[in-house]
């Protein structure tokens, strides 16, 4: 508040005063570009494993998805997610039978981070409910 008289708005003042809206900055959601996120791997170990296996399944879909980090569309989303669970599949098939694997951790360690780093992937890009599909077929 202001003494009795005394005007200290900025207009008095001779400066032009910008009016914006209230427009409350804590819960703003942005829906993500499908074609512009990356996936974004916790450890660098974690992204060899999926290369690894993706050669291992000869899967190129898989090769170029995980090499650029990039699901284009609604296919390519399933696609993944098929691939995760062969993966897995083949993880556990050639852990059984003594295969010697390049890091130290066993394959269920890394399968449980790619889960979450794939399904987290394609739940933030849209694509949530073709991995839930794929959850639920495997």
């Amino acid at each position: 508040m202001s003494a009795p008289g005394l005007n200290l708005s900025p207009a008095s003042r001779g400066q032009t005063r910008r009016v914006r809206p209230y427009m409350p900055q804590l819960y703003q959601i942005q829906k993500r570009n499908k074609t512009s996120s990356m996936i974004e791997f916790k450890y660098n170990q974690e992204h060899q494993f999926a290369m690894y296996f993706a050669n291992a399944l000869n899967d190129e879909i898989a090769l170029k998805i995980l090499s650029t980090g990039n699901v284009d569309s609604p296919v390519d989303a399933r696609q993944l997610s098929l691939f995760f669970w062969k993966m897995v599949d083949k993880s556990i098939e050639m852990e059984t039978s003594g295969v010697g694997f390049p890091w130290t951790e066993r394959a269920e360690y890394w399968t449980e981070k790619l889960y979450n780093t794939l399904g987290g992937f394609l739940e933030n890009i849209g694509y949530g409910e073709i991995w839930d599909e794929e959850v639920d077929n495997a």
